[in-house]
């Protein structure tokens, strides 16, 4: 009998430890004045507001809504967060819930807020959130770059991917190489994503060596994605005119009417820079395509103004 109550007794001990053993407990989330990091991530963004504008554009929506306390709150928890960040980017929603939310056609506020929670949920503002909070971080968080580096190559997880391929832009040249590496890769399916990450990429958030030759090496690419990707890119980084400017005055006479589009489009950004340009910008003005010549149009009057304006006294 005693023995048996023994084993009564000794069982959920064993079961116990080994629950603890396998389900160890849960580390607390660093805190800011009272509030865990969780919170802080998404505090401030009225995303379940009925007036929430457009799912498309929810990563900048967050990042523009969030609080500076919460913006400070991030800042202070540092890198203690980073592993948690790690974890909660690689998110993937459901196919079922974009299904469900692409089906819904809302009438009413109600409605409206029925949408919001089926197509976006905590876990879906976590993930995006924490892309962002490692970016604000910057080069302070380059310890993250090894596992964003494994996590973009993951393209089962495109959304991960994605998360992860706009958090390197922001680690400075280490944090780029990944980044690089996936582009320079005919076979990763992702190559257009990962070029349009490195196209946001301005020159003070990352060298414009590392960049530029990239962007015009997509230039000549097979695909017009990555054309016209690159030329975009160029326009956002103009840190390197010299590189620059003579690649994106080739492509006004590109048979596609995108690359030429967007190669007269970030030609005006180059101000005086550009005016190497003009000569191939004033052939565009007969462009077969009206957006093209619209464009071509406007570069060659900012770069004339900016000409005129830093020309010296007479």
């Amino acid at each position: 009998m005693r023995k048996r109550k023994k084993l009564l007794i000794l069982i959920p001990l064993a079961v116990l430890s080994l629950a603890l053993f396998v389900f160890p407990a849960r580390q607390p989330e660093p805190e800011y004045k009272g509030r865990p990091l969780s919170y802080w991530l998404v505090e401030g963004n009225p995303i379940l507001d009925d007036t929430y504008p457009n799912f498309q554009i929810l990563e900048d929506y967050l990042s523009a809504f969030r609080s500076p306390v919460a913006t400070e709150a991030i800042q202070a928890i540092g890198t203690n967060a980073i592993p948690y960040y790690l974890k909660w980017i690689r998110y993937e929603a459901p196919s079922w819930r974009k299904k469900l939310a692409d089906k819904l056609q809302p009438q009413t506020a109600l409605s409206f807020r029925i949408k919001s929670w089926v197509g976006i949920n905590r876990s879906d503002l976590l993930a995006m959130a924490s892309g962002l909070a490692i970016a604000q971080l910057g080069t302070n968080a380059t310890a993250a770059t090894p596992v964003l580096a494994t996590l973009i190559l993951n393209t089962n997880a495109p959304k991960t991917a994605l998360r992860a391929m706009r958090a390197l832009c922001y680690l400075g040249t280490n944090g780029l190489q990944p980044l690089i590496s996936a582009i320079h890769d005919p076979q990763y399916s992702l190559r257009s994503v990962a070029v349009m990450c490195l196209s946001c990429t301005t020159g003070n958030e990352a060298p414009g060596t590392a960049t530029i030759p990239v962007l015009i090496e997509c230039l000549g690419d097979t695909s017009l994605n990555l054309q016209t990707g690159g030329a975009m890119g160029l326009g956002r980084n103009t840190s390197v005119p010299a590189l620059a400017v003579p690649a994106l005055t080739g492509c006004l006479s590109s048979t596609n009417a995108n690359v030429r589009l967007y190669a007269a489009a970030s030609l005006r950004h180059y101000g005086s820079q550009g005016i190497l340009a003009l000569p191939a910008l004033t052939n565009a003005l007969a462009d077969s395509d009206f957006k093209v010549r619209a464009l071509a149009t406007n570069a060659i009057a900012q770069i004339t103004s900016a000409t005129l304006t830093n020309a010296p006294a007479k």
